[in-house]
Formats: structure tokens, sequence, C-alpha cells
């Protein structure tokens, strides 16, 4: 039995400076049909297991991806295409991600009520910065 099967109803769960997420690991995760919360933040997590992580659409409505850098844009649009639910998340310091993540939040997240891109440098939409919380001041 895989060790996530004994876990079944598990809401909430942080792996935050996990040193690797394999593809297998993203596929254990997304067994977990109940799974609403998930902090990945700080962990290795690359585009193919990223892409595996999208099987988890059916719960899962807040994500924190804080510091995973090696996760890109192209990483990043294949787990949000399959996140129509997600209502908050938390990219701060992702710096491999810029506005085509942004593009793809906007087509595929429709929920989306909280965003989190603090340090993101890349995104170039915003005239002030990477910051969604406020204009500069002056």
């Amino acid at each position: 039995m895989n060790p996530v099967q004994a876990l079944p109803a598990l809401e909430s769960l942080r792996l935050g400076r996990l040193q690797r997420l394999t593809s297998a690991g993203a596929a254990a995760l997304a067994r977990l049909q109940h799974l609403h919360r998930l902090d990945l933040s700080g962990a290795v997590l690359y585009d193919g297991a990223a892409a595996r992580l999208a099987a988890l659409a059916p719960s899962l409505r807040a994500l924190s991806l804080r510091e995973c850098c090696s996760l890109s844009d192209g990483g990043l649009a294949a787990l949000l295409a399959g996140l129509p639910g997600l209502e908050e998340a938390d990219l701060s310091l992702c710096s491999r991600l810029g506005d085509a993540t942004l593009a793809q939040l906007g087509a595929g997240c429709g929920r989306l009520a909280k965003l989190d891109v603090t340090g993101c440098e890349r995104f170039r939409c915003f005239p002030w910065g990477a910051s969604l919380l406020s204009p500069p001041l002056g």
C-alpha cells in the first residue's frame, strides 16, 4: 500500500523545503481527493512533476509554491490548467515565472481571489513591480 493511501481524508498538507518532488510523488499526492491546501514552499519542483499535480483539480483551493525556483511558466501552466477551483496562490519568489503565468491564471482560474507574486522579478505587466497589493505611494 502506498503511504498516501493511508490518509484518504487529508485536507491540508505542508511539504516545505522538500528536496525534490518526483513525478511519482506528485502522482501519489494527486490521489488525495480531499486535499484543499497544498504547501510546497521552497521545494525543488520541476515542470514534469508540476504537470502531474494537475490531477488534484477536484479539491485543491489553495496552493503555495513560494520559492519553487525550478518551476517555469510552462510547468506552472500545465499545473494550473487542471486547477479551475483554485482560490489562493502564493507564487512569491519564484524567479522563473513571468507574465505568461498571469495570463494562465486569468484564463483558467476564475475563482482566484488571493495571489502573491512578491519578488517575482520577471513580471513586467505591473508598472510598480511585482506586487498586487497596491500601487506605489506618492
